[in-house]
């Protein structure tokens, strides 16, 4: 209590706060003076403590309205901090608040209908329309085009349109709080996230130079749409961590693989069948991982289903303004033809690189290694194109290597895939000597192993290549009872299959053989082996780090039987 004092005060004070249960006179030790030296305080009343209430703006009808509080002109109107573009901006609080609101009453309005148990509303969530996934450009009136889909029109205006050239049209224009076609769970973004680390690195060897990353940026952005492709890009990235850690598939793996086979029966059994993009990079993504499995009957199934699709959408000429999804068709194609050795389902020509300045062409052979062959041994017509091809692909991929060339990764891609389709498609002359034909398909079948070291993007510990490896090693065996062939090429051969292949009796074969040839050469360092290996087609930031470890191995093997003799 308060109160001033008329008597018994003290000259100095003009307040006394006392105890009113006390008995106590009002000056005492329990007392509490307070001077006011210029004249007494005003004791304010009550005053109240904490956030003060805000006021709701209203719409005209009287109603609140909570979008009102954002104004649409201002920059914090943007809904970055939710989308999946890579460039972010900053968001206002009140745009903040108005998101975790909306994300609150989502996740109670998804709670409400897994109580329900509703089948329609299981299937709404499962089965993502088409027109969504893909919405399409109408035109208004003032000539802009607006993206028409089934999300809210309030929120489409302020989420940021990506300027991402690679990106799809559209990945932004959809409601931010249903965007994922399927339930996220923790365990999926780790093995997404691995799908856009690890993977990648492991699937683009040569866009990674560049730090172009088309998983991410691309195929990521189009699965987050697309409940199949999303359900495969998970199943891949198990599969992918299953191979190269050699466990056993996994459970949670067959369960993707089979909602995503599901989804795809569903759309090409509608009476108009959906045939997306994402659909056919499901079916490229299965084939891919069939290969990685060893099931080359599985991968013909699906190659020859995926033919039929690309025949409704205008064949593999339609693509080739999408040169991704082109690449990832091409991609699951090549896997299985090379391996076995048989013509591909598609083709690929590539003629805009005559036109690239920065491209470097020539139209003679100058491999020193190649020319002693070409002296002796005269090649046919279409090989010697591809061998020119080779040529180039090797010197502009180590410009590449070395920044000393502005070229994009996919043309590079591109030249290299071009040249195994030819190489799979060549055909031996009928009229040429058995001797002559067997040299022209060791030629081929060594290019497409040297094809196969500049684009090996399988798993670490796949035997991917042990067809090619075994038709070398026959093709091989006749050429040594007929009369042999150049010694130095044979190395080069031995070196390269030895790299690519994994069965242990083939690649024993190899390094036996390559020990054979070192030995008559009599080179015995590795400097003289890389000098030799060099006169023929080598990519120094490729071959260096895959053919070192052969040698390494090679010398080991040379001085164990050196030790085993004395």
């Amino acid at each position: 209590m308060t109160g001033t004092t008329r008597e018994s005060r003290p000259p100095s004070s003009n307040i006394v706060i006392f105890d009113t249960s006390s008995s106590t006179p009002f000056y005492s030790k329990n007392s509490i003076l307070i001077s006011c030296r210029g004249g007494p305080p005003k004791l304010t009343g009550i005053e109240k403590r904490g956030r003060p209430r805000k006021e709701r703006q209203t719409s005209p009808c009287g109603e609140y309205n909570e979008e009102l509080e954002i104004n649409e002109n201002s920059s914090t109107s943007k809904f970055s901090f939710v989308t999946y573009t890579a460039s972010p901006q900053n968001a206002g609080p009140k745009v903040r608040t108005l998101v975790r609101r909306r994300a609150m009453l989502n996740y109670r309005r998804q709670e409400r209908d897994q109580k329900s148990g509703s089948e329609e509303a299981e299937k709404s969530r499962a089965n993502f329309p088409a027109s969504h996934l893909f919405p399409r450009l109408k035109k208004v009136d003032d000539g802009e085009d607006l993206l028409s889909c089934a999300a809210d029109g309030r929120l489409n205006f302020a989420l940021p349109k990506t300027t991402n050239g690679l990106l799809p049209r559209g990945i932004t224009a959809i409601e931010p709080f249903n965007a994922f076609p399927i339930k996220i769970e923790p365990y999926m973004l780790e093995l997404l996230s691995s799908y856009t680390t690890f993977i990648y690195e492991t699937m683009y060897t040569i866009e990674k130079h560049v730090n172009l990353n088309p998983a991410r940026d691309y195929w990521l952005p189009m699965a987050f749409q697309d409940a199949a492709l999303l359900h495969a890009f998970i199943f891949c990235a198990y599969g992918h961590s299953t191979i190269s850690q050699g466990r056993k598939e996994s459970p949670a793996a067959v369960i993707h693989l089979r909602k995503a086979i599901q989804i795809v029966n569903e759309r090409l059994r509608a009476p108009v069948p959906s045939i997306t993009d994402a659909t056919i990079a499901v079916v490229c993504t299965f084939a891919h991982t069939e290969i990685f499995n060893c099931n080359h009957e599985n991968w013909r199934v699906h190659m020859r289903g995926l033919k039929q699709m690309l025949q409704q959408r205008g064949g593999i000429h339609a693509f080739e303004s999408n040169r991704l999804v082109r690449s990832k068709i091409n991609r699951a194609d090549l896997c299985g033809s090379i391996d076995a050795v048989q013509n591909p389902y598609f083709e690929l020509v590539v003629t805009e690189l005559s036109s690239t300045p920065e491209y470097h062409q020539t139209t003679t052979i100058t491999a020193t290694g190649f020319c002693k062959i070409t002296n002796s041994i005269k090649l046919d017509e279409a090989l010697t194109q591809i061998f020119c091809q080779l040529q180039d692909i090797t010197i502009n991929l180590n410009m590449f290597h070395h920044h000393k060339a502005q070229l994009h990764p996919l043309s590079l891609r591109e030249a290299i895939t071009s040249s195994q389709y030819s190489l799979l498609n060549f055909k031996l002359q009928q009229g040429n000597a058995t001797h002559q034909n067997s040299i022209h398909e060791l030629l081929r079948l060594g290019l497409l192993a040297y094809l196969v070291t500049l684009l090996n993007e399988s798993p670490p510990g796949v035997a991917l290549y042990d067809i090619l490896g075994a038709k070398l090693k026959s093709t091989l065996i006749e050429i040594k009872q007929n009369g042999g062939i150049n010694l130095e090429f044979s190395l080069w051969i031995v070196f390269l299959a030895a790299s690519i292949v994994e069965g242990p009796d083939i690649k024993d074969y190899f390094m036996a053989t390559a020990i054979e040839i070192i030995e008559e050469l009599g080179v015995f360092c590795w400097d003289n082996v890389e000098a030799l290996l060099k006169s023929f087609f080598w990519v120094e930031k490729i071959h260096r780090g895959t053919l070192r470890p052969i040698w390494t191995t090679l010398k080991a093997l040379i001085t164990d039987t050196r030790k085993e003799q004395h």
